[in-house]
């Protein structure tokens, strides 16, 4: 659920195919930084943290090798060190809207949807032209059942996009809970008009 291509564009781009004892042998963070990155974008993020890890001791205060080390540490399910890691991002820079969507993330994860609300709102406040960090404010509110915020956020993207089957979908289940028919079939409907025809779907009519 993470998405690694915009942070990676902080940094120039590396060079490829170096010897490994070289490699451990690079005192640049940049460079660093920017292999962490190709591993963790080739899915190898167990290898990506040592990178990381060694670009975080030249310098312990930049933000977003946190963010990144934190990425690693949640792909490969280390939960209490993604939380450490993108603590200490927003510790050292509260702006930083893609580490409070990365911590909503690994809260959602642990089924801390209240927690994760908080972190998701903090990233769409900082960065309101995301849809990703919406639709994981979508995601949780359907579990606080906070109907009206579901609503209320999927007319936001809805208003851009009229066909987005995820909206559509959440909007759909949240008229639903709330008896409101009509506009639930309403989008079931659209949704089956789009092509999006699933079990699930059929069944919510």
């Amino acid at each position: 659920a993470f998405a690694t291509g915009q942070t990676a564009q902080l940094f120039p781009a590396c060079v490829n195919a170096r010897p490994l004892a070289e490699i451990y042998k690079m005192q640049s963070e940049t460079e660093l930084v920017n292999i962490g990155i190709g591993l963790l974008d080739s899915h190898q993020a167990k290898k990506s943290i040592d990178f990381f890890s060694q670009a975080i001791a030249l310098n312990p205060n930049n933000s977003t090798t946190f963010e990144l080390r934190g990425i690693a540490h949640f792909r490969v399910l280390d939960i209490p060190r993604a939380i450490e890691d993108t603590s200490k991002s927003i510790e050292i820079d509260s702006a930083n809207h893609q580490a409070w969507f990365n911590k909503g993330e690994i809260l959602k994860h642990k089924r801390e949807y209240l927690e994760a609300e908080y972190c998701y709102a903090k990233a769409t406040t900082l960065n309101p032209d995301s849809f990703i960090y919406l639709n994981g404010l979508i995601e949780v509110c359907t579990h606080l059942k906070k109907n009206d915020n579901v609503i209320e956020y999927c007319n936001r993207i809805l208003e851009e996009f009229p066909g987005d089957g995820f909206s559509l979908y959440y909007r759909g289940l949240a008229y639903s809970k709330k008896s409101d028919y009509n506009l639930a079939i309403k989008d079931f409907l659209k949704l089956i008009e789009t092509g999006k025809r699933t079990a699930t779907n059929y069944n919510n009519l």
